[in-house]
């Protein structure tokens, strides 16, 4: 469970926010920064959704345990940062809750996608 939601959901969230305060800052050095940091995050959720994807073709029966965590995580609030700080590479909270249900839902569609794998 700790790679769906830590590895696919978490560092999936980090890396889209990495990237979008790239996108939003205005100092070059900061959009510098951040873009490193987004690679590092994507890496970190790639290896996630490859550990899950093992583990399923190891045991398939961890399935239902997957799909209770993904729905247990829907029920939390996703965190943010204050708005006022977009052009420093802060993502505001309109942001990083939308961000957070586009990691869920690439979550969701990994684990739809081991049908009994």
């Amino acid at each position: 469970m700790e790679s769906l939601l830590d590895g696919v959901i978490n560092e999936g969230v980090s890396a889209k926010v990495a990237r979008m305060g790239a996108r939003e800052a205005t100092d070059p050095i900061v959009a510098m920064v951040l873009t490193r940091v987004a690679e590092q995050e994507e890496g970190h959720a790639e290896l996630a959704r490859r550990v899950i994807l093992w583990g399923v073709r190891e045991d398939s029966s961890v399935l239902p345990a997957l799909r209770a965590a993904l729905r247990a995580s829907e029920r939390t609030r996703a965190s943010g940062d204050p708005d006022d700080l977009v052009a420093s590479g802060r993502v505001g909270k309109a942001a990083r809750s939308e961000l957070v249900g586009e990691a869920r839902d690439e979550a969701r569609r990994l684990v739809a996608s081991m049908r009994g794998a």
